[in-house]
């Protein structure tokens, strides 16, 4: 299936703009080495993605100003100027010293700092921080040449150490936590060693061992710039070619010699690409031009991005549109932008399904995007159903909160691709389980954003009763949605279960937690069905009964033990989740006691919906 939809996907990354070179031909040419294909994290990618992966773990960002010119260099200019601009990769690793900030310390203590060692690279955020730093008030950044010489006054016995030695011994309390300080101390020393990672060239892992196989390591740039190959580990000689030209295009680089750079670059790229494959166990195995170009492609165009634009956009006006009946443009407009937005959705996630080669909703941030997916697509469903904008407009709303969120919160969720653990690797199970699931959460997140409005309507005292009567029934025809989709997600959890581990049912907290959430609109549902509850009293239930989704899917991962959380990829800001759910249910009894003052008994609906669902 997957490879149908690459063809389909290559196609319509053929139809980009090609990559558009950085200058005429006395200019160091940067943007063929994008394309190289490089071993990290356990996956095949391009040398672009690499680089957008590791330059905000050392600048917060993905473009920094070279030191003496204040040219602007994006991700793999700045790499690669980082990486071959240092004249020194020192020895192979001391493996007593190697894997922490001695190792960084130990190479300034014997080397000349150049340009990009005392250039302000790593962002100090704190204030408390930097005075602690000796740093001044207007500095925000410090180079990585002068943290490594920096002392500070250790907190527990007031003496003062060096920065590299105070942080490796920082450790938590008796509640396994840090001060913020401490916690800032270790952000910080982790910026320092990942440029110090960058800059050995242990990290760039661009020659295949000969018979690699899948997880087996690559040669990294320090080995080309240092090793000796032997004629069995290089019969044909072109690992030594290779070498050499990567040599010289190091040298040029230092050398600032443009024609020299990008003649050796041009023809060690051609050596990588020809061999590439040779050298593989399985040559199948090495990632082919149109992959590698496909992931570039979603690397610069930001599909999810754009998706919430145009969710934003399309918010905004099917809004306006119900302020007025009469601006039926507008609403047009909104539900075609929103219907594009579906779509941008899809390709989006079509392209994460071929470069992992398995479905994307394998970690928290995927799972949070297919989400999204799906309150569009229900909205788009229900809203063309029902003909009513009110129906589109919560839906979009909530899509693009979906959507910013996923956005715009990289720490919380990482949007990394990585391999999948071995429980994961079954994609049927994979795919129609936790499809299922999420598709259910998105019918529940379509009856939240329906439901906050008919809230709304409560909460100021609305006379559109026809309104709220119609927002209900949606509302109402949005949880069984959701909780059928739940149900069929739930069994099929136990049947992967029982593959995976042998058993259906083990009592794991995201087991409970999920019959918890099953059972708790279950519960609305039955009584609603039975009239204890009219529209007030859904609307408020299922508002509410969303806190579950938000515990089973999010929260529940930062408890201790259980079989699911490969699922988090981030791992902060519970607190934040935990205060959203907070106010959440703050407006629903503001709005059900506004509303109960108002009319203490609510009859409306508690009949005509029994009559209308039965046959």
């Amino acid at each position: 299936m997957h490879r149908s939809m690459a063809i389909l996907i290559v196609l319509f990354a053929a139809a980009l703009p090609a990559p558009v070179a950085q200058g005429a031909a006395e200019t160091f040419q940067t943007d063929p080495w994008q394309y190289v294909p490089v071993q990290d994290g356990g996956r095949y990618k391009p040398l672009d993605t690499l680089a957008r992966e590791t330059l905000p773990g050392i600048v917060d960002g993905t473009s920094f100003a070279e030191p003496e010119t204040g040219r602007m260099l994006g991700p793999t200019a700045l790499y690669l100027a980082l990486l071959l601009q240092r004249e020194d990769w020192g020895p192979p690793a001391d493996p007593h010293v190697s894997g922490g900030l001695n190792e960084v310390a130990a190479y300034f203590a014997s080397h000349e700092p150049d340009k990009w060692d005392k250039a302000l690279l790593l962002p100090v955020d704190r204030a408390e921080f930097r005075k602690a730093l000796g740093m001044p008030d207007d500095q925000r950044r410090i180079s990585p040449w002068e943290l490594s010489k920096v002392e500070i006054r250790d907190p527990e016995d007031y003496e003062k150490t060096l920065f590299v030695n105070w942080v490796q011994r920082i450790h938590p309390d008796e509640k396994g936590k840090f001060t913020k300080l401490e916690k800032a101390a270790q952000e910080l020393g982790g910026r320092l060693m990942a440029y110090h990672t960058l800059r050995t060239g242990r990290e760039m892992r661009l020659i295949p061992m000969r018979g690699a196989g899948q997880g087996q390591q690559w040669f990294s740039a320090a080995d080309l710039a240092r090793w000796t190959f032997s004629d069995r580990m290089d019969p044909t000689g072109k690992l030594q070619e290779a070498q050499e030209h990567f040599r010289n295009a190091k040298a040029a680089y230092i050398a600032d010699s443009p024609k020299a750079f990008n003649e050796a670059s041009a023809a060690l790229l051609a050596i990588l690409q020809e061999e590439g494959p040779k050298l593989m166990e399985n040559p199948d195995d090495y990632p082919s031009r149109e992959i590698i170009g496909l992931e570039i492609t979603s690397n610069r165009w930001r599909l999810f991005h754009y998706a919430w634009i145009l969710t934003l956009i399309a918010s905004v006006a099917l809004v306006l549109s119900c302020m007025n009946e009469r601006w039926k443009g507008l609403y047009i407009t909104g539900v075609v932008i929103l219907a594009v937005s579906l779509v941008v959705i899809v390709v989006g996630l079509g392209i994460r399904w071929v470069l992992k080669e398995s479905p994307p909703v394998t970690n928290l941030y995927e799972s949070v995007v297919f989400t999204a997916l799906g309150t569009v697509a229900f909205g788009l469903v229900f809203g063309l159903w029902s003909g009513r904008r009110g129906i589109f407009a919560p839906a979009c709303v909530m899509t693009t909160l979906i959507l910013v969120l996923a956005d715009l919160f990289p720490s919380v969720l990482d949007p990394t691709l990585r391999p999948l653990p071995p429980v994961l690797r079954s994609n049927t199970w994979l795919a129609i389980h936790v499809m299922t699931i999420m598709l259910g959460y998105a019918a529940l997140a379509k009856a939240l954003a329906i439901g906050n409005v008919t809230l709304g309507f409560y909460l100021v005292g609305s006379q559109q009763h026809d309104a709220i009567k119609a927002q209900s029934r949606f509302t109402y025809e949005s949880l069984k949605a959701g909780v059928l989709l739940l149900l069929i997600g739930t069994f099929l959890g136990a049947g992967w279960a029982d593959y995976s581990w042998g058993r259906f049912w083990g009592w794991d907290k995201k087991e409970v937690w999920a019959l918890i959430t099953l059972l708790g609109y279950l519960a609305i549902l039955h009584a609603r069905y039975t009239n204890w509850l009219g529209n007030r009293g859904m609307t408020a239930w299922s508002v509410s009964c969303f806190s579950l989704v938000l515990v089973t899917w999010y929260l529940i991962n930062f408890l201790k033990g259980g079989l699911h959380n490969y699922g988090l990829s981030g791992g902060e800001a519970p607190y934040y989740v935990v205060g959203a759910i907070v106010l959440q249910l703050l407006f629903v009894a503001a709005a059900v006691i506004a509303s109960y003052i108002r009319q203490p008994v609510d009859e409306e609906g508690r009949s005509d919906h029994r009559r209308s669902a039965r046959p």
